[in-house]
């Protein structure tokens, strides 16, 4: 069984994640920046999750499936805040980044700050 998921199963992880952000910032246009850095920013700490994961014998995707409610919780809300602090305006590199940071300390965050949620 692999120890990482496949380039396949991560894109496939990010695009669930990015559909959900998206759905927090609702209306508002988003800057290629600001999509960059959260594909970017996620895409390392959820490798490491799921090389990670409790029981290493476990399909990546399986370890997805058992964390994905809560994951994407958060990535709702990150995208709200992102809104919040873009207002009407496109959301930036910089709103995407600071609703980044406040989603670190998302109690709903597996690992309070760890696992999916980038250090």
């Amino acid at each position: 069984m692999p120890s990482e998921p496949t380039a396949e199963e991560l894109n496939a992880m990010l695009v669930d994640a990015a559909i959900h952000v998206g759905r927090g910032i609702g209306t508002n246009k988003v800057s290629l920046k600001a999509s960059i850095f959260l594909a970017d920013h996620h895409r390392k700490s959820f490798i490491e999750a799921i090389k990670n994961r409790a029981d290493p014998t476990e399909a990546p995707l399986k370890t997805w499936e058992n964390d994905r409610g809560k994951v994407l919780a958060v990535a709702v809300r990150l995208g709200k805040e992102a809104k919040r602090l873009a207002g009407k305006k496109t959301v930036s590199e910089s709103h995407a980044k600071r609703a980044a940071e406040k989603a670190k300390l998302d109690a709903g965050c597996p690992g309070g700050g760890g696992k999916y949620c980038p250090q």
